[in-house]
């Protein structure tokens, strides 16, 4: 059971919360594993039966970022975000130790010594940065919606975020927020509309394109069969962040496809 899956720099190994066994229904733990699924190595194991998910694996260099704590949970929940080195030299870290309640999805760019992440501030989930020990938090949006599941472009100079800030409910959408030296630099844009949730998005190596799952493909099996799937759209797309087409369709099946990563391919 592999979730929230991130490649290694190279290519060659990818790390994600995982069961090691199948006797174990609700222990996690975060695992490097080939790409082939061999060769597993346990990084982490959380104390009692806490989840590992939404892992972050740095573009350059060892350090993996990843939550622990129950998911889709309310914003007074204890989620925490924590970092590893793949190497196995440094013991994982706390970053958060139940601060602020909630703190998920955690996204480490290539170059900037920081990382963006969903937080709730001031009763309801915003996106924040801050350094990768955990320190010099700051606030990026403002907004009484629901803004989560953030990833930062390879430079740090953009931030693309989803909300439910229009409309409410489970529509949400994808914004991007233009960033300079860490801090806001202006108001966020619409990026991907249509059919809601779209959500889970990631900037490509380069910066210049994002990928991301949404509903605009609607469902490609009758609705009773997805029955008991909480995100049955599924469907992977890949859009130009500057606009200049519309997002092309990447799966097309009846199984739900989503929670996308870039890597390099392997040599």
């Amino acid at each position: 059971h592999r979730q929230f899956c991130s490649s290694s720099p190279d290519g060659r190994e990818f790390a994600s919360g995982q069961l090691r066994t199948d006797s174990e229904s609700d222990e996690m733990h975060l695992l490097v594993n080939q790409l082939d699924g061999s060769g597993a190595r346990e990084l982490f194991r959380p104390p009692g039966s806490d989840n590992v998910w939404a892992t972050s694996w740095a573009r350059r260099g060892s350090l993996i970022a990843f939550t622990t704590g129950p998911q889709r949970a309310p914003n007074d929940a204890v989620v925490d975000l924590w970092t590893v080195r793949s190497d196995e030299s440094k013991p994982a870290t706390n970053l958060t130790a139940g601060k602020l309640r909630n703190n998920a999805f955690p996204d480490l760019p290539a170059q900037w010594g920081e990382m963006v992440c969903g937080r709730t501030s001031s009763g309801y989930k915003e996106i924040h940065v801050m350094k990768s020990d955990g320190t010099h938090v700051r606030r990026i949006t403002t907004d009484a919606g629901n803004d989560t599941s953030p990833s930062i472009s390879p430079r740090g100079a953009m931030i693309a975020f989803s909300s439910n800030r229009v409309g409410g409910g489970a529509l949400f959408q994808i914004y991007l927020q233009p960033i300079k030296d860490g801090q806001p630099n202006g108001p966020p844009r619409e990026f991907a509309h249509g059919l809601s949730p779209n959500m889970h998005s990631r900037f490509s190596p380069d910066g210049k394109w994002l990928v991301f799952a949404s509903a605009r493909g609607w469902l490609n099996d009758e609705p009773p069969l997805s029955d008991g799937n909480p995100q049955p759209y599924g469907e992977l797309f890949a859009a130009p962040i500057d606009g200049s087409a519309e997002p092309i369709r990447l799966t097309h099946n009846k199984w739900e496809d989503s929670i996308p990563c870039w890597g390099m391919a392997p040599k």
